[in-house]
């Protein structure tokens, strides 16, 4: 674990007044990779993401690191490990209204032959501002027992709980809009938004008007955007946005403008990122770290209390880094 405190590499974070974004490293030991953050109430950084000897595998395990001085320093702890499976984290990481963290990941479960696997969801809560976590407890659905979970819950004013995932029906990845009633007791689906379509972001702009984002489930995936305006439960056709894009990742800013950055695994990778005041047409984007190669990426986004935005990713050397930069950089 010597090398998992780490101090921040290139100014500091709360500065970030300058154009070009500034890089924080948080965490490298291993294959460190898909990080969830979220700020909490009390200002203190909090990353989830998994680590384990390679992209897949079955020693995968979570991490969670904790800043208290705005990204300057960190302390990382275990949260996760189930012994011989690949625990995987999914930017999946949320503070609820009660100031409850919940951390919703999933499980790969090989074949000895690695041709095939098992999706199974879960999630921990904290009480502590994730220092501890609770045992982890399962999120299944009747309609399929492969369940990939992806992107932060939503909670509902009713204390709904809705939860993004993708499951496999019909060998085919489709995705879906998980919902639980009961504070995660038990699961259902709530709604379909679509098939042949896998990592998916929800974003409520109101209590009944959603937008959500998806990663398209070709080789050459893109990013697709549906409408909802019944609080999830019924979805508009998906419109593609981006020719190209992977795990997205959105958030809307304290002036109302909607921030999207997605894995940028084209000829020229990195981790890139858009904005728009209405959802409705979105800028050109841009990087806000280029890579040397395409694995890489997986953005999970906060608003700091001066305004600038961090962006955690995962570097093109499979370690976890974040970049602080305005919202200007991403229109210049």
């Amino acid at each position: 674990m010597a090398a998992a405190l780490v101090a921040l590499a290139v100014g500091a974070a709360a500065g970030a007044q300058g154009d070009e974004p500034r890089i924080v490293h948080v965490f490298a030991e291993r294959y460190d990779a898909f990080p969830a953050a979220v700020q909490m109430r009390n200002r203190t950084l909090v990353i989830a993401f998994r680590t384990g000897a390679g992209h897949i595998g079955d020693d995968g395990k979570i991490m969670v690191a904790r800043s208290r001085d705005g990204g300057k320093t960190w302390s990382p702890s275990l949260a996760v490990d189930a012994p011989g499976i690949d625990d995987r984290t999914s930017d999946g990481l949320t503070q609820l209204r009660d100031g409850t963290l919940i951390l919703t990941f999933f499980q790969l479960v090989w074949a000895p032959d690695h041709s095939s696997n098992e999706a199974r969801g879960f999630f921990v809560t904290s009480r502590s501002g994730g220092r501890t976590w609770s045992r982890a407890r399962p999120v299944t659905i009747r309609r399929s027992p492969w369940v990939a979970l992806y992107g932060r819950i939503v909670e509902l004013r009713d204390r709904t709980l809705l939860q993004p995932a993708y499951i496999l029906d019909n060998d085919e990845l489709v995705s879906v809009l998980l919902q639980s009633k009961n504070r995660g007791k038990s699961w259902s689906v709530r709604s379909t938004l679509a098939r042949a379509h896998n990592e998916t972001s929800v974003l409520p702009l109101t209590q009944r008007r959603f937008l959500a984002f998806m990663r398209g489930s070709h080789s050459v995936p893109w990013i697709s955007q549906v409408v909802s305006r019944d609080a999830g439960k019924t979805w508009s056709a998906p419109r593609r946005i981006f020719p190209e894009g992977a795990s997205p990742d959105a958030l809307r800013l304290k002036n109302g403008h909607l921030l999207l950055c997605v894995s940028d695994r084209t000829a020229n990778p990195g981790v890139r990122c858009h904005v728009s005041a209405d959802g409705k047409a979105w800028s050109a984007g841009k990087l806000i770290k280029r890579g040397t190669n395409a694995d890489m990426g997986y953005p999970s986004s906060v608003q700091l209390g001066d305004g600038s935005i961090f962006t955690a990713y995962y570097n093109d050397a499979w370690h976890i880094d974040a970049a602080i930069y305005r919202e200007r950089f991403l229109r210049d």
